[in-house]
């Protein structure tokens, strides 16, 4: 996952996301619906592809303006690249779940996050510059 936006003062890498937790309507996940202007997520890690399986929870999704590249990291060349071929192996924030919970055909219910990151306290401890 990686986002060059919203420009960083520090030297945070750009695959280290501050995601904002403000309600949303447009977005339906557990995080948009209950929290309000708190500060940002900060999240380092892979993401998975939403659908429209209705045993599919998002709990934290991407960013819109973030995106997944599964060549070199999202580097200029690989997106011209990926571009090229009509998207291919290149996918937009908003389609993405970062923490997301389903259900199983038995019944058991499990929670995915794509980074384990996401609960170190470096992460969790840092503010938006």
């Amino acid at each position: 996952m990686i986002s060059y936006f919203p420009e960083r003062d520090d030297d945070t890498p750009f695959n280290v996301i501050p995601i904002p937790l403000e309600p949303n309507n447009n977005k339906k996940n557990l995080i948009s619906l209950t929290s309000s202007n708190t500060a940002p997520v900060w999240y380092s890690g892979t993401s998975m592809l939403l659908g429209n399986n209705p045993l599919i929870v998002p709990i934290l999704n991407a960013p819109s303006y973030a995106f997944a590249s599964d060549i070199d990291g999202g580097s200029a060349d690989s997106l011209v690249d990926a571009s090229e071929r009509g998207g291919e192996g290149l996918w937009a924030g908003s389609q993405l779940g970062l923490v997301t919970g389903f259900q199983t055909r038995n019944g058991a219910r499990v929670v995915w996050t794509g980074g384990v990151e996401l609960f170190s306290d470096e992460l969790a401890q840092k503010f938006v510059a």
